[in-house]
């Protein structure tokens, strides 16, 4: 299940800058002679990391701000493969998660939570508000890919749990049989259907419903949708001059 609370950690101070003074001092004599030889001003490199912990791994970005302002690395970030696994993005809210930290919720009983019909609006809110930041032109166009990839995960997440939701108030199969793009239940989770129309009583159809059914559907899903484009993100690093370290924290 996603994380709550943020990960992202302020931007470092600039380690790899030189001090106000000497480096006006420099940029200073620099186009002096520049100038002097009729060639007009380069603009001066100025890095910037910026630490991203997703336990136990650290991910520090290296990036140039005169290319890279730090809120669109912090927005571009987001889409990163072990960050996106942290945050809806890859892993998308469930009908039955509550928050503690968020007065609308009511409070999750017991080590499974059931459905509440408050909660689970609410879950289905965050779906269609994470999918409304996967918008392509709010990003460079060498990360659409990977906006694609995971709009299509969110895109599922929304309908498989509307089906769900509709399943847990009516109690009819047939909400779960209905197709999604290439994805159809009653082929590709026919097994599951079935010990759900055999269950012995409400509360072990439901059951059925978020384990067999849902875990048969997302099998078939991230199959069609495949991979994380790691590759992508690997060349548009490359493409905007960005820098990676990533490592695992020491546990103590």
């Amino acid at each position: 299940m996603p994380g709550t609370d943020g990960d992202l950690m302020r931007p470092l101070s600039v380690p790899h800058s030189r001090p106000p003074l000497e480096r006006r001092l420099i940029i200073f004599v620099s186009t002096l002679l520049i100038l002097s030889c009729g060639i007009a001003p380069q603009v001066i490199a100025q890095e910037t990391t910026m630490r991203y912990t997703v336990w136990p791994m650290v991910i520090d970005v290296t990036f140039d701000t005169a290319r890279v302002s730090v809120e669109e690395l912090s927005r571009w970030m987001q889409l990163r493969d072990l960050i996106s696994n942290e945050n809806g993005y890859q892993v998308p809210f469930a009908l039955e998660q509550c928050f503690s930290d968020d007065p609308r919720y009511v409070p999750c009983n017991g080590e499974i939570p059931s459905i509440d019909l408050n909660n689970a609006r609410l879950n289905l809110e965050k779906i269609r508000a994470l999918i409304g930041n996967l918008d392509g032109n709010h990003f460079p166009a060498e990360l659409s890919p990977i906006v694609l990839h995971l709009r299509q995960i969110q895109e599922f997440a929304l309908w498989k749990e509307t089906q769900r939701l509709a399943f847990f108030q009516t109690g009819n199969v047939r909400q779960l049989e209905s197709n999604f793009q290439k994805v159809d239940p009653k082929t590709s989770c026919k097994a599951a259907l079935e010990q759900i129309r055999r269950a012995a009583d409400k509360q072990q159809a439901q059951k059925l419903a978020r384990h067999d059914w849902e875990n048969c559907l997302w099998e078939e899903d991230r199959r069609q949708i495949g991979p994380y484009p790691q590759k992508v993100w690997d060349a548009f690093l490359s493409a905007y001059g960005i820098r990676e370290r990533v490592f695992q924290k020491e546990i103590q």
